[in-house]
């Protein structure tokens, strides 16, 4: 299976690449299938990190992925899509044009920059019965993922992490789709409302979900620390580091969707978590309002 890479402005355009060659090394000889040869660098333009676009160039070159001049010569030649431009208002347009094709596509973080893409996006998927999905790798943390099993049915989570802004991000939702993805890994759907409360170097964000539980998320901008957190439950209190591999988790759940077509994330859930983060953006310019979703 030939998989096109779409986006060069983040290192996951050649870090997943190599991480697929190493299933294919050390695990099992059903991944050598999957091969990324072919890229499309994106518009310069809307790369939230334009500075680092010939550091990735040279990445993905040195990996062995050559570059084609526009999206209509990569489409194609290639099997299925890794959408990796890190800008999420980029990716309704591109989605538009790629998932008619039903051909598989997963879709890098954040999905979307807001709940109205992020719908659209997975409305043109199902119209067309395309296997898409998104995630962030912090979903697939493994010191995260012990912490759950050990707490039981899960009641509320108390979540930190980076949460830098960029010009080309919007707010939280570029850096914050990771503690995102982790609430939401422990929590499930259900969301009922979001509350921010805003400062310079950090912002701390409340969810309430329909059933009373509530998770907090922990953004700091100065000091920017890891991820890492607390899982509330029916069995106790588990607190995590969040240092393992995550990258592994994320990296073979791709490989196999490309493979077998299982899909570990629902595009509803892909876009509850998108919800989550744009009431978190309205809050704030609402003066910590709470949003309801």
């Amino acid at each position: 299976m030939k998989i096109g890479i779409i986006g060069f402005d983040t290192s996951h355009s050649y870090v997943f690449p190599a991480y697929f060659k190493e299933l294919a090394q050390k695990t099992d000889d059903k991944y050598k299938a999957i091969q990324v040869e072919l890229g499309w660098a994106g518009d310069p333009s809307t790369a939230v990190h334009p500075e680092e676009l010939d550091n990735m160039r040279k990445g993905i070159s040195d990996i062995g992925i050559k570059g084609v001049d526009s999206l209509e010569k990569l489409i194609p030649q290639c099997d299925a899509f890794m959408l990796e431009c890190v800008n999420g208002d980029t990716h309704l347009e591109i989605a538009k044009k790629i998932l008619p094709l039903k051909k598989p596509t997963f879709i890098d973080k954040p999905f979307a920059n807001n709940t109205a893409d992020a719908k659209e996006i997975a409305s043109i998927a199902k119209k067309y019965g395309t296997p898409c999905w998104s995630s962030s790798a912090l979903r697939f943390e493994p010191t995260m993922l012990e912490a759950i099993k050990k707490a039981g049915t899960c009641l509320e989570a108390d979540i930190y992490g980076p949460a830098p802004y960029f010009a080309k991000g919007r707010g939280i939702v570029y850096y914050g789709i990771h503690t995102s993805e982790m609430i939401f890994t422990i929590m499930g759907t259900g969301l009922k409302s979001v509350q921010t409360n805003w400062q310079d170097d950090r912002e701390i964000i409340v969810g309430t979900w329909k059933d009373g539980r509530k998770a907090v998320l922990r953004g700091r901008r100065k000091p920017i620390h890891g991820f890492g957190g607390t899982v509330h439950g029916t069995e106790g209190s588990f607190s995590f580091p969040g240092n393992g591999d995550f990258y592994a988790g994320l990296t073979r759940n791709i490989a196999d969707f490309f493979l077998t077509g299982s899909i570990p994330v629902t595009l509803d859930v892909t876009v509850e978590v998108i919800a989550f983060l744009d009431a978190a953006v309205l809050s704030k310019e609402q003066g910590g309002k709470e949003i309801l979703v």
